[in-house]
């Protein structure tokens, strides 16, 4: 995973901490998260202050593409969802994010 950009998904503590370990490898972290981040949610406010990290905020994962035969996960499809009303309201458009491994939580 070095050099490599990887995705973690998830908001809880554990993905936090493993998204923080990655950014010491990793070119990229792509976070990609259903909920906006808490202000007082320090542990995710550190991470968001990481250079390499991209939030992708109020976003789903779909699918996770890749190749069984050897080349792994090449890139996960994601799209973008807003609340309003108390509903989720997803866009048309989605979203391939390349990377090489990824980490849900």
């Amino acid at each position: 995973m070095r050099d490599s950009e990887v995705a973690v998904v998830g908001v809880n503590h554990e993905a936090i901490e493993e998204a923080q370990f990655l950014t010491k490898f990793a070119s990229t972290v792509h976070w990609i998260t259903a909920n906006d981040i808490k202000e007082d949610d320090t542990d995710a406010q550190d991470l968001l202050a990481c250079e390499n990290v991209r939030h992708w905020k109020r976003t789903k994962m779909l699918t996770i593409e890749g190749d069984e035969k050897g080349a792994g996960v090449t890139s996960i499809k994601v799209q973008s969802c807003v609340r309003r009303l108390g509903q989720s309201m997803c866009s048309r458009e989605v979203a391939y994010v390349n990377v090489k491994s990824f980490l849900t939580r």
